[in-house]
């Protein structure tokens, strides 16, 4: 027993690694899980590209949400097996978590934005299938399997529910409440639109958020190359290099962006239909955005603009 527990300490360090740093793809937002398959050979990330240097002009050339696959094996990021979700399943927001069924043949990732369910068949690592594409509640971010691959459970974040799911037949089952959402009606709605891609109004196709830049009312890093709306002013080339900007305490900084070109968050309603490329909030035109207000011609736009508003920056203790 004791010749047993030394082979077994000195297996473990034999094993242990330093600290290695693995690069995805360039301007990538962080990924918000890590899923490690059983034989821990393989690892999956759920991630968003900003295609920040390339000249913004549509929604699908925007972003491009997807599954990074990393062999631990060999400690690199595997480009062969990386998962294109528009490609494998349909256009879809914000990957942001995902889970391992049918021993590891099987890949199950929540979007976040669009509000559903992309099932994969990964049992050919370098050829992912679609098996299923099931929609659940607002804001899913969270998914685990039951032990027996019977369920799968998915935490709707923005809806206080969790959706149960026959992995079988692919379906939800029930939807189970689990808290009331402490946050007045109007402020609810608004975060909900924030971090929905999943109407037709928002976003085309179901590709990108508000808080696909915005990643919780913060910004993405990146420097985006965006083109004049409208006629470009004189002497001035038609396009623009602009920062992601944090939204924290921006109702302390109007007028708003980079360019001080909105005087209201109700113009969001310009990032709606001009970068999210949704059909819009407003019914019919909205007003230019140093114009007379957009405020108080949707409510739901109203609710956008309140919980942008909203955003504060948090707290901070230092130490005397």
């Amino acid at each position: 027993a004791a010749d047993d527990t030394d082979a077994q300490y000195r297996s473990i360090e034999l094993r242990k690694e330093p600290w290695v740093t693995i690069e995805t793809w360039p301007h990538v937002a962080p990924a918000p899980a890590v899923i490690v398959a059983t034989n821990g050979q393989r690892a999956y990330l759920p991630q968003t590209t900003a295609n920040g240097l390339g000249l913004n002009t549509g929604f699908d050339t925007s972003v491009f949400p997807k599954i990074s696959v990393l062999d631990l094996e060999n400690w690199n990021h595997n480009r062969a097996e990386h998962i294109p979700l528009p490609e494998r399943d349909q256009p879809v927001g914000l990957p942001w978590d995902a889970a391992l069924a049918r021993d590891d043949g099987e890949l199950w990732v929540v979007n976040a934005a669009s509000n559903d369910l992309s099932v994969l068949d990964i049992s050919d690592p370098t050829r992912a299938q679609r098996r299923a594409h099931i929609q659940v509640g607002d804001n899913p971010r969270g998914i685990v399997l039951h032990p027996d691959g019977s369920r799968a459970y998915v935490n709707n974040v923005l809806a206080g529910t969790v959706s149960v799911i026959d992995a079988n037949r692919y379906a939800v089952t029930d939807v189970i409440t689990v808290t009331n959402i402490p946050l007045p009606p109007v402020l609810l709605n608004g975060k909900r639109l924030f971090h929905s891609s999943a109407r037709p109004d928002l976003a085309q196709a179901g590709w990108i958020s508000c808080n696909t830049c915005h990643i919780e009312g913060e910004h993405d890093g990146r420097t985006w190359q965006l083109q004049y709306i409208g006629d470009v002013p004189a002497g001035t080339a038609n396009t623009l290099t602009r920062n992601t900007t944090s939204l924290l305490g921006m109702i302390e900084t109007y007028p708003l962006r980079w360019s001080a070109e909105w005087d209201e968050s109700a113009d969001s309603e310009f990032s709606i239909r001009f970068e999210q490329f949704g059909s819009g909030l407003i019914t019919g035109e909205m007003f230019p955005t140093m114009g007379p207000p957009n405020q108080g011609r949707s409510y739901d736009l109203d609710c956008l603009a309140a919980y942008i508003d909203s955003l504060i920056l948090p707290n901070r203790t230092h130490p005397l």
